[in-house]
């Protein structure tokens, strides 16, 4: 007990040294900045879990998850739809925004115009859909700029991360949410909507290339190889297309549809009015009926075809559908799946191949992994393309069944052609793969067909050295191809007196002229340099590759319709725009047209070497072989010409009517032959008359003189006149060439030594009483014509 009393004492000597006050306020203190800290540790940490569960909140807000138990996934402006059976399993994805703000160098790199959704399967497996899914994205009303427009897209950006590219097949729609993208593809991505260049969408036959001939016009129907089309570049002939120089001599057109392009809102409209209607709801039955009532709208032409895989399967439903049809002459199918092919099969390909290690696969299939990822590229690339018409080309799909029938059009004469080899050094021969898909083994198959589904009964089949994308440029094909089509015209025999019939009276041929000697144009050689008579003056924009000048209004015509002064007055596309007596004269494709600023006439199409509308009705020249018979507007004839090809032309109130052989003047009764030369041939390309003269211009590059009064003249000049066309602008006769002018001096009566060189290609020409007008694929060019 001491013990203890004896601490006690101690403490309490101690604590009232220490002043217990102070003790007292030192704690509190203590205590305060415990609490402080301790508050500030919780406040910190309810914050930061707060911006975690925030953000993981967020994150598993934007990460929609879809799957296919749901008929439609809504997530803003985008509409995803899984079909039931488009994977072998129960499949969900993660949806999952990117902004410009989350993903800047998406954004950057492509011209996307709203969020982008990375559609991002749950299980990380990336399959290939058995039946396609549909994404469809709202955009704002501003980026429609008509219904015949196909300026917005839905694109997505591959594995790779490579530029985006747009979903083929993609078309745009309205419903009562406002306007929309919609398009079908078989794999998830990146997907979001880009704008494009506005342009109104093609569809239906255009003229690429149109020459004045009775052979029969070449109609390309593309497939899935965009080259087939034709277009390429080069330095001379920037617009030059692969056909037109197969087939220099005829007129070259084209069936447009949009098999790869976006389809715009007024094609989808007429495609929904038509499944409707339809039990097949089939793009190709479709496109055959269209295709038809453009054939039918060409009525006046003839056709020999050139079609190529889907091409060329709405061509054979077309003429399966409407035997009606009887301007079709020959068809060359390139490539056509006539019994299908498995190359469309999206349940071979996602099964065998897609988003499988070509590593892998290359030990199973005993192929080498190159030829693996080749043919994994060229399988996924051709379903990719053919989108909307995937279920049409299968083996035995019900849209092939009808072209049993096809063989039976016997007026049509029909040879399908097809490669040798898979494209991009593919061969699937001995592999497992061999029984999958016949149209990847060397010899039998080229990539798109095999023997067997390249051909109906009794349809004579070709094969060309190369693939589906390469035979069909071979010199082998072209020459085929041009024997096929090959149009039998009577030869013309050399020129003699006695191997022709008289075709005008004894009083008639006394009026025919001869060439003999009187004064003739000098030609003392010529060199190139800047002539002082002729001096450009400026450029008119004016669309149009053909010109016609009445009064002061400059005419222009081509692909898109015509214009006067560069205003648009008509839609096109225009043919063969020329002067004529009061106005011009011209044709679309089913009227014929004089026109005026006072007068407006239409006529029907008729199918002549050539025409001429007027007031009265339409004149016409049509050949028949070796002979060109002209008529009036009455149906009268009024003459007929030896020659190859006829033209018929107004200059000064006269008349002309010619053909490569001879000119006829029917105001003056007069006719007029082309000289004989030993060992030369001389042909007109253009004629003008003017006072007492008959001035022509030939294919070989001369000048060809006659004098009505003495009935004489001569020919100079060759290689060195322009062989388009020959005008008269005050005292100079013009004459234009591809690249270059030469001109004459007609009281001195002599061809000037200056030839003005063209650094262009021209198109056509045409004069006024001070210009010379040279249309160019770059515009017209204006040129002042010197006064004396």
């Amino acid at each position: 007990m001491n013990f203890f009393k004896n601490l006690l004492n101690k403490l309490k000597d101690f604590l009232g040294k220490l002043k217990v006050d102070k003790l007292i306020d030192i704690l509190k203190s203590i205590y305060k900045r415990k609490v402080l800290l301790f508050l500030s540790v919780i406040v910190v940490v309810i914050v930061v879990s707060l911006s975690i569960l925030l953000t993981q909140f967020l994150k598993n807000k934007s990460q929609i998850e879809i799957n296919s138990q749901q008929e439609m996934t809504i997530v803003k402006n985008l509409y995803i739809n899984i079909p039931k059976g488009a994977f072998p399993y129960e499949k969900s994805f993660n949806l999952n925004p990117l902004t410009p703000e989350t993903a800047p160098t998406l954004f950057e790199n492509a011209p996307f115009i709203d969020t982008v959704y990375d559609v991002i399967p749950k299980d990380g497996k990336k399959d290939f859909a058995y039946i396609p899914l549909t994404f469809r994205y709202y955009f704002p009303a501003d980026y429609f700029y008509g219904i015949d427009y196909n300026n917005v897209a839905l694109a997505y950006i591959p594995e790779d991360g490579s530029a985006y590219r747009i979903f083929p097949g993609s078309y745009i729609g309205k419903d009562e949410k406002g306007y929309f993208v919609e398009a079908q593809s078989f794999h998830s991505s990146k997907v979001g909507i880009v704008a494009l260049n506005p342009k109104k969408q093609e569809l239906g036959i255009k003229v690429l290339v149109e020459k004045l001939t009775p052979k029969p016009s070449i109609l390309v129907v593309p497939g899935t190889d965009r080259n087939f089309k034709g277009y390429f570049k080069s330095d001379d002939t920037p617009d030059l297309n692969f056909w037109s120089v197969v087939f220099s001599d005829r007129t070259i057109m084209i069936y447009n549809y949009p098999l790869y392009e976006v389809r715009s809102k007024l094609y989808k409209d007429m495609v929904d009015d038509y499944f409707k209607r339809s039990e097949l709801k089939s793009y190709i039955e479709f496109e055959a009926e269209r295709l038809a009532s453009e054939l039918k709208r060409f009525k006046n032409f003839k056709f020999d075809i050139v079609a190529q895989d889907i091409g060329g399967l709405i061509v054979a439903y077309c003429l399966v559908l409407h035997p009606e049809i009887s301007n079709v002459r020959n068809i060359a199918f390139v490539s056509v799946p006539f019994r299908g092919t498995n190359v469309a099969n999206p349940v071979y390909f996602g099964s065998l191949l897609y988003g499988k290690s070509s590593d892998a696969l290359s030990k199973i299939y005993n192929l080498d992994s190159n030829v693996i990822s080749s043919l994994q590229t060229h399988i996924y690339t051709f379903i990719e393309t053919i989108n909307t018409y995937w279920s049409e080309i299968l083996p035995d799909s019900k849209v092939l069944e009808k072209l049993v029938d096809l063989s039976k059009k016997n007026n049509v004469k029909m040879v399908s052609f097809m490669g040798t080899k898979p494209p991009f050094g593919v061969d699937v021969k001995g592999s497992t793969l061999e029984k999958f898909y016949p149209e990847l083994v060397k010899g039998t198959g080229d990539g798109v067909v095999s023997v067997t589904s390249a051909k109906l009964k009794d349809m004579e089949l070709v094969q060309i050295d190369g693939d589906a994308y390469t035979f069909y440029s071979s010199n082998d094909f072209v020459e085929k191809l041009k024997q096929l089509f090959e149009f039998g015209e009577i030869k013309i025999p050399e020129y003699k007196d006695d191997n022709y019939r008289e075709y005008v009276s004894k009083t008639e041929k006394e009026k025919e002229v001869y060439l003999s000697k009187l004064r003739p144009y000098r030609f003392d050689g010529a060199k190139i340099s800047d002539s002082i008579i002729v001096d450009f003056e400026k450029k008119l924009d004016f669309p149009g590759n053909q010109i016609a000048i009445f009064k002061s209004v400059i005419y222009t015509g081509g692909p898109d319709g015509l214009y006067g002064n560069g205003t648009k007055l008509l839609e096109g596309p225009i043919f063969n725009l020329k002067r004529s007596f009061g106005g011009v004269s011209f044709r679309t494709p089913n009227e014929i047209y004089f026109y005026s600023p006072a007068i407006k006439k239409k006529y029907n199409v008729v199918y002549v070497t050539d025409f001429l509308a007027t007031q009265e009705g339409v004149y016409t020249a049509n050949n028949a072989g070796e002979i060109v018979s002209f008529w009036d507007p009455s149906g009268n004839k009024i003459i007929d010409l030896k020659g190859q090809y006829g033209r018929i032309k107004v200059v000064d109130n006269y008349l002309i009517m010619f053909t490569n052989k001879q000119i006829y003047i029917p105001k003056l009764e007069l006719l007029l032959n082309v000289p004989e030369f030993e060992n030369k041939g001389i042909d007109i390309s253009d004629v003008i008359i003017y006072r007492n003269e008959v001035l022509a211009v030939t294919r070989s590059y001369g000048f060809l003189f006659y004098d009505i009064g003495s009935t004489t003249g001569n020919y100079i000049g060759e290689g060195w006149i322009g062989n388009i066309s020959i005008s008269r602008v005050g005292n100079y006769l013009l004459t234009v060439g591809k690249n270059f002018i030469t001109i004459i001096d007609i009281p001195e009566r002599r061809v000037l030594r200056i030839i003005e060189k063209l650094d262009t290609e021209v198109l056509s020409t045409e004069v006024d009483d001070e210009y010379l007008y040279l249309v160019t694929k770059t515009g017209i060019l204006k040129y002042k014509v010197k006064k004396d």
